[in-house]
C-alpha cells in the first residue's frame, strides 16, 4: 500500500529537516509514478459475451501495477483516493446486421468504504457505439473517465461490455490489419486525495 503523504505546515524561517522531508515526500507522491498507484493490466484470451448481457472482461495478464492491485478480472484497490480509469476492448459481432455495443466501468464497495454498503455496485465511464452490419467486423471501444467517488482499500473496479447480440471480446492476434489490431487493457493512476 502506498503511504499517502503528510504535507507539513511551516511558519516564518521553519527549516525542520523533518519538515522538509515530509514535503520532499508528499511531492514525490504527486510527481513520481513509481510511488503514485498505476497499474496497467491486460487480456491475452478471447471471452464469449452473451446477448443483453452485462459481461466482465478478465485480464489476466500485467504489464505494471507498482500497488498490488490486480486481482482478476479486474483491481481491487489499496490506497484510498481518486483514481483516473481508461480501457480499450476489442469486440467482434458474430451476426451480420447492425449491432450496438457499450463499455463501461464496474465499481463494487468493499468493506472500508464508509459511504456505501458492501457489495454496492455503480456503472460509470459508459462508451459505445452502433457497429456496421458487417458479419465477424471488430470494433474497438474505448473509456476513460475519473471515478465519481472516492475509492477505499478493498473496492473493485472492473471493465463490463453489454451488446444487443452475442459476441467476443477478442485479444491482439496480429493477424491482419482488420483483426485483433488493438491489446484489450485497463489503466489506473492515482489522481487526489479523498474521503
Amino acid at each position: 500500500m502506498a503511504t499517502l503523504p503528510t504535507v507539513p505546515s511551516f511558519v516564518a524561517g521553519d527549516t525542520s529537516i523533518t519538515k522538509l522531508q515530509q514535503l520532499s515526500a508528499a511531492v514525490g507522491f504527486l510527481c513520481d509514478d513509481d510511488i503514485r498507484p498505476t497499474w496497467h493490466i491486460y487480456a491475452t484470451s478471447t471471452q464469449a459475451i452473451s446477448a443483453t448481457t452485462f459481461t466482465t472482461r478478465t485480464f489476466d495478464s500485467v504489464i505494471y501495477d507498482n500497488d498490488g492491485v490486480y486481482v482478476s478480472p479486474g483491481v481491487t484497490i489499496v490506497t484510498q483516493g481518486y483514481y483516473m480509469m481508461e480501457t480499450c476492448i476489442p469486440i467482434s459481432h458474430t451476426a451480420a446486421s447492425s449491432r450496438h455495443a457499450q463499455v463501461y466501468f464496474l465499481f463494487t464497495a468493499g468493506a472500508n468504504n464508509p459511504h456505501f454498503t458492501a457489495g454496492t455496485t455503480l456503472k460509470f465511464g459508459a462508451s459505445g457505439f452502433p457497429t456496421s452490419s458487417v458479419a465477424n467486423e471488430d470494433f474497438d471501444i474505448v473509456a476513460r473517465d475519473i471515478c465519481p467517488n472516492v475509492l477505499f482499500p478493498g473496492d473493485k473496479i472492473a471493465v463490463q461490455a453489454w451488446t444487443d447480440a452475442a459476441a467476443t471480446f477478442l485479444t491482439n492476434s496480429n493477424a491482419s490489419y482488420i483483426s485483433g489490431r488493438f491489446v484489450p487493457n485497463f489503466t489506473g493512476q492515482w489522481l487526489a486525495n479523498g474521503s
